[in-house]
């Protein structure tokens, strides 16, 4: 008797529709390949180069890795992280520049496709739009270090139930940028207090550390270098931000708006703490309105969330492709770009949607 050909064709359809996947998102990833690396003066890894490997070279000469802080550069620049990241990446910074960035785009490789391993993720259509989705592609590019926070965050979550490492890893990702600051609050939200104590604490002790490793080098002037930077930064973010500056208000008054979102998805996680993965989620979400420097390397962090909740492929997944609409790295042309901005606004808070909605239909996790 024929064996129902039906059971081997569902095994393998999930590999054919990633293999459609691919097809339809390679071009416009090459695309995104070629721009970048016309763009960059050192080929790729453009990013890593300025935050990481010549800010390590600059302070094992003694030399300040920091410009001044009303610097108008700190518009475009990398210039901006505290010195835990390349202090902490010091080893993979000593050989020649080449096998460097060979070695930082390797590893970023790795926690790309370990992001959506720590998140429990299985399917290979999710993996085929992660992988080519326009944070992906172009933080890969550019050696964007939001890429590893992005690791990070997953592996908060996966280590959830272990104090000492979720502490730990939250406390080193909050060292290398305060964007991951606010995630304190899932941990407080859920009665997790060793953890919290943990990265608060791990976190001033890794950039105290850091920082006496380059003997305090701009130490004094970093809270105004941020401060500048965030100023300059305002106008050019893709969320909210970014769209109140563009429709007229002040930096202050934008960051301000921005703040206000962040605090009400930050609500929300706390109203629904009861159920983890719904409070995690939204609070990757409010992280997202709170800072008021965001590029398209940042929208990756809206894997999470999806990953958290739809662990197979569901129609919530076809927003990552979208982001490409919004994926202009770089200067931003002269003049308004309300499109941009709103349509960031609108794609998280879709994100923000499709994880209340999961409360409703449990099923599609």
């Amino acid at each position: 008797m024929r064996r129902p050909s039906q059971p081997r064709f569902e095994a393998i359809a999930p590999w054919l529709a990633a293999t459609a996947i691919v097809a339809v998102l390679l071009p416009v990833s090459l695309n995104e390949v070629q721009w970048a690396y016309r763009n960059q003066d050192v080929g790729f890894a453009g990013d890593y180069y300025v935050a990481v490997y010549k800010a390590g070279r600059d302070a094992l000469h003694d030399v300040s890795p920091y410009g001044p802080p009303d610097s108008p550069r700190l518009r475009w620049s990398q210039e901006n992280y505290p010195p835990t990241i390349f202090v902490g990446l010091l080893p993979i910074n000593l050989p020649p520049w080449e096998v460097s960035r060979v070695i930082w785009s390797a590893l970023l490789v790795a926690m790309l496709v370990l992001t959506l391993v720590a998140l429990e993720v299985r399917d290979p259509r999710v993996y085929a739009i992660w992988l080519l989705s326009a944070p992906v592609v172009a933080g890969f590019m550019w050696g964007n270090v939001t890429l590893a926070l992005i690791f990070a965050t997953a592996l908060v979550w996966r280590w959830r139930n272990r104090a000492r490492a979720a502490g730990l890893v939250l406390g080193a990702a909050i060292a290398v940028k305060l964007l991951l600051a606010p995630m304190l609050l899932w941990f407080l939200f859920t009665r997790r207090f060793r953890a919290a104590a943990i990265a608060a604490v791990s976190a001033v002790a890794m950039v105290l550390v850091a920082w006496a490793a380059i003997s305090f080098h701009g130490m004094l002037d970093y809270p105004q270098l941020l401060s500048t930077s965030s100023r300059l930064q305002v106008p050019d973010s893709f969320l909210l931000s970014g769209l109140a500056s563009q429709l007229g208000a002040g930096a202050t008054a934008a960051e301000l708006v921005g703040a206000v979102a962040a605090a009400v998805v930050a609500f929300a996680a706390w109203r629904l703490r009861g159920d983890e993965r719904v409070s995690f989620a939204l609070l990757v979400v409010a992280l997202q309105f709170s800072t008021p420097i965001y590029h398209v390397f940042n929208f990756g962090f809206l894997v999470i969330p999806l990953a958290l909740l739809f662990t197979r492929f569901a129609w919530p997944w076809v927003l990552v492709p979208t982001i490409w609409f919004a994926a202009h790295v770089g200067p931003l042309p002269a003049g308004s770009h309300v499109d941009l901005t709103a349509f960031g606004t609108i794609l998280t808070l879709a994100v923000g949607g499709a994880v209340v909605l999961r409360l409703r239909d449990p099923d599609l996790v």
